[in-house]
């Protein structure tokens, strides 16, 4: 499990790297850019926010809650693969 996690985090930073912009926004928390996926375990995930606020949201609500901009042709493989495998990890 550790393997997927740590996955997730590289790919996550990957993307980052290469431009890509994650965003997430629910019922509690507002609109925000994700600056930093900080870890994950099997049914949570934590990040902090454009306004240096750490979140802890659960696995399916990242899944669902989140978006991704600025994506470049480049970028798919490890975009399918980033959801791919925040898919198994919510399975688990």
């Amino acid at each position: 499990m550790d393997e997927l996690n740590n996955r997730i985090i590289d790919i996550y930073t990957s993307l980052a790297e290469s431009g890509v912009r994650f965003y997430y926004e629910d019922d509690i928390n507002p609109f925000s850019e994700i600056k930093e996926l900080n870890s994950c375990n099997e049914k949570y995930l934590w990040f902090t926010t454009e306004g240096e606020n750490e979140v802890k949201v659960s696995i399916e609500d990242f899944r669902v809650y989140h978006s991704k901009e600025n994506i470049n042709l480049y970028d798919w493989v490890e975009i399918r693969e980033f959801d791919r495998l925040l898919e198994e990890l919510n399975e688990n």
